[in-house]
């Protein structure tokens, strides 16, 4: 690998588990906005404190 290593980031790991039918509307919100689509996608977001707030 040529370069410096990047620096250390807190990254959190996120998959939709069940699907969204049947859920209420701001739950939707709240998986689109983290940018899930579809049952078992997982995506990688920085643990900043509105993607902390948005998964717990």
């Amino acid at each position: 690998m040529a370069g410096a290593a990047p620096a250390w980031t807190k990254r959190l790991v996120i998959q939709l588990v069940r699907g969204l039918p049947g859920t209420r509307i701001t739950h939707r919100g709240t998986v689109r906005a983290l940018g899930l689509r579809r049952r078992h996608q997982t995506v990688f977001r920085d643990a900043t404190p509105s993607i902390c707030g948005h998964s717990l």
